[in-house]
């Protein structure tokens, strides 16, 4: 016998019509071969069970059982009254009728709703009698206000960094259904927001591997009008993210290419960047799948600009491409970045603090090798500083400035206890005048999961990029040291220099 649970989610999920056909398929054959199938769906996906043709072909009418709802009067008249009972307690005179009054127009969040109310009102009854409070009801907007009341009462007993942390917790509900508690430090303000959520039955674990938390009801991002608000003001956002994510779980299985250029990829690059703030170790895929589109796009806007005067076969040529995988530094030790920089075009001309070291690291040289992927980075370029001061900085100024310049952050994965942390860090290009012609940033990273490369992309569109200013902090957001490195660790550093009149922005 197999059963299937939630069979709702299959076909309300963003998997594709050959995916739901194939299980569908194999279904058949498994009744075929003598199994019996159960499966459970709920309201919201039964109309979209009878539109597939072949999984809706496994369920015929004789073979169907419709639970009731259980919003019968007599029903929700036994929901209300029995709990109380069982717990010795009374309903203030004309309470239990408003109660399920307003019950029997609950629509489908009704029992949800119920469940809420009664235990918001167990929480506030009178003690000494045992009694369940008029006041009480009206105090908390009564069904319909339920979940508001209690989303507000978590968020009263948090930080206001806590507070602030909402729309993270309200996207990632939107668009991943759950948040991964793991994600975040330890100290992090989000795990102050979860616990007080979690205390007020509003979230709950949801038991799989990478356990996180999911709304108890919908009925909470349908309920709560900050959710309303957010999902309603970033609509199209929320809508392109998810198919980003479709997308990018199909480019991982090699079933689909990187996102060509146009508009889909313009709009999937302009949400990276307003939404950056927000990412976690569980974006990265799809954050890969966007940025190596935007990469790919590039060269060949490049290679197709350069092929109006150079062969394409000769374009290589005009990138240089700066790993430090072949500078000798002994184990676990550091040298001095200046000479080797300088040896490709690339003066250090800025320090902040002017006594920081811009240096380059063997793998060993951090956490004894247990923090960076030796595989895919090996050695990086950083900065190092004495004492706890932050934010610092450094700028790099280019001989033969080039048009584009791309920075590779390591791939770093969670070897010890603390799991992995890097520091927030920004780069700005800038062209001969010292004003910013483009940027690149990441936010503080932390998560107990490996996190892959991440490579960004500065261009200066009709100017030249003379210099760029990389700033990192390693602070958390309540400004206290965090990160096990003082500024970003780079793997790798790739320009682009066009021959001369070529290059058309």
């Amino acid at each position: 016998m197999l059963v299937l649970d939630q069979l709702e989610t299959w076909l309300c999920s963003p998997l594709q019509p050959p995916t739901l056909a194939w299980l569908g398929n194999w279904l058949t054959q498994y009744l075929g071969a003598g199994g019996v199938l159960i499966a459970a769906v709920a309201d919201s996906g039964y109309g979209l069970l009878s539109q597939d043709a072949v999984l809706g072909a496994l369920f015929g009418p004789e073979s169907e059982f419709r639970l009731e709802p259980l919003q019968r009067a007599e029903a929700l008249q036994a929901i209300i009254r029995e709990p109380a009972r069982a717990s010795q307690l009374r309903f203030e005179p004309g309470l239990e009728a408003e109660i399920f009054a307003a019950a029997c127009q609950g629509g489908a969040d009704v029992l949800p709703l119920l469940e809420l109310l009664l235990t918001e009102l167990h929480e506030r009854r009178d003690s000494t009698s045992n009694e369940l409070r008029s006041r009480d009801y009206r105090a908390v907007g009564g069904l319909d206000g339920v979940v508001s009341a209690r989303a507000q009462s978590a968020l009263a007993g948090v930080s206001e960094a806590a507070r602030a942390s909402v729309s993270a917790l309200l996207w990632r509900l939107l668009t991943a259904e759950s948040i991964v508690p793991a994600d975040y430090p330890p100290d992090h303000p989000m795990q102050a927001l979860l616990g007080a959520m979690r205390e007020r039955r509003l979230l709950i674990e949801d038991g799989l591997e990478r356990t996180g938390l999911h709304p108890a009801h919908d009925a909470l991002l349908r309920h709560w009008p900050p959710a309303v608000e957010f999902r309603t003001a970033h609509a199209a956002d929320i809508g392109l993210w998810l198919d980003l994510q479709r997308e990018s779980r199909q480019w991982l299985r090699g079933t689909r290419a990187l996102i060509p250029v146009g508009p889909q990829l313009e709009a999937a690059s302009a949400l990276d960047a307003r939404w950056r703030a927000l990412w976690t170790a569980g974006d990265q895929p799809t954050l890969e799948y966007i940025r190596r589109s935007t990469r790919q796009a590039s060269r060949r806007r490049v290679l197709t600009q350069i092929a109006f005067g150079v062969p394409a076969a000769l374009a290589a040529r005009y990138w240089t491409r700066i790993t430090f995988q072949g500078v000798t530094v002994p184990p676990g030790m550091q040298i001095a970045a200046d000479a080797y920089l300088h040896h490709h075009g690339i003066q250090v001309s800025a320090r902040l603090p002017v006594d920081s070291r811009l240096v380059i690291v063997d793998s060993l040289g951090l956490y004894d090798g247990r923090a960076i992927d030796s595989k895919s980075s090996g050695r990086v370029l950083t900065q190092q500083i004495t004492g706890t001061v932050a934010p610092i900085s450094f700028a790099l100024t280019f001989e033969t400035p080039p048009v584009s310049v791309t920075l590779k952050r390591a791939a770093l994965f969670p070897a010890t206890g603390s799991g992995v942390t890097h520091p927030a860090w920004t780069a700005v290009a800038l062209d001969d005048a010292g004003k910013p012609v483009d940027s690149a940033a990441e936010p503080l990273l932390s998560t107990y999961h490996d996190l892959p490369a991440a490579r960004y992309t500065l261009q200066a569109g009709r100017r030249l990029i003379n210099s760029l200013l990389i700033t990192s902090d390693y602070r958390d957001a309540q400004g206290r040291p965090f990160a096990g490195f003082h500024a970003v660790l780079i793997s790798e550093i790739e320009l682009f220099h066009p021959p001369h009149g070529s290059w058309v922005a």
